[in-house]
């Protein structure tokens, strides 16, 4: 397939095959200098990338187009992106779109709504990208969400509390997506549940609660209580059961079900 041989055996084989990712992503047949060419190699090779950029450019559409409603200049953009950021060997459709994200805040003049719109984009790209990583995790998390929602479990402060592993945070700064009584900036999550992105505004004890359960992942609801409640006047120990109850319901948390107490101290099962 290449018009020269890659030498395996030298430090200058990963720079070969970066240097043909990159001829391959821009539909450039290179000149090999020395190298003898093999009758046909460069037409074939040339049939092969046709149409690369092209391509490329319509996975950057489909991957973030929705952006064009904020951004005029999207399809200036996203050309000059293509043109000047070969991709990297190995990328996916989402990697690069967040690489073109990432290129975007660096070079151009955003508004605070515009920036806002890429920060939703960039975390659901994320969702999409650790779902895919960590499919195992997924598949198991949305197992355990299913059976929190489908029975009724009782629980108390020793149940354990299971991070949706796709679970991934944002904060808008404008009220781009967000109505007139939210508090600004707003800290949002994004996160995956039966298939779908979704994305939600969490604030006061849910967002503490989201706060604990992020380095750890897997936590007790007495860990989660204590957490929310602390350096908090306003949140009684209702208030904190009740949020728990929304981050649980909303599929960005569950519960782990095997973990069924009966103890006196057992907080009400108020989930269906």
């Amino acid at each position: 397939m290449f018009p020269f041989p890659l030498n395996t055996l030298s430090d200058d084989y990963r720079h070969q095959l970066d240097s043909w990712t990159h001829c391959m992503a821009v539909g450039d047949i290179p000149v090999t200098g020395t190298e003898s060419v093999q009758e046909g190699a460069a037409d074939g090779v040339r049939e092969f990338i046709d149409g690369n950029v092209e391509k490329r450019i319509a996975k950057l559409t489909t991957s973030a187009g929705c952006l064009r409603g904020f951004c005029p200049a999207w399809e200036g953009w996203t050309a000059e992106f293509v043109r000047s950021n070969p991709p990297p060997a190995y990328a996916t459709a989402v990697s690069d779109c967040l690489g073109l994200l990432r290129w975007i805040r660096s070079h151009a003049d955003l508004t605070p709504e515009q920036r806002d719109a890429l920060e939703g984009q960039r975390s659901r790209l994320i969702v999409e990208q650790r779902v895919r990583r960590d499919r195992a995790g997924y598949l198991k998390f949305s197992r355990r969400f299913r059976e929190s929602q489908d029975q009724e479990i009782r629980w108390n402060e020793h149940t354990e509390i299971l991070l949706n592993p796709s679970c991934t945070p944002a904060l808008f700064r404008t009220r781009l997506f967000l109505d007139e009584h939210a508090e600004i900036p707003a800290r949002v999550f994004s996160y995956a549940v039966d298939g779908a992105v979704h994305t939600t505004v969490l604030q006061g004890a849910a967002a503490r609660i989201i706060a604990a359960l992020c380095p750890r992942r897997r936590v007790t609801v007495e860990s989660l209580l204590s957490v929310a409640m602390h350096g908090s006047e306003r949140d009684g120990e209702s208030d904190v059961v009740e949020a728990l109850e929304e981050v649980v319901q909303s599929g960005i948390a569950a519960l782990i079900p095997e973990l069924e107490f009966h103890s006196e101290s057992a907080l009400p099962p108020r989930f269906p």
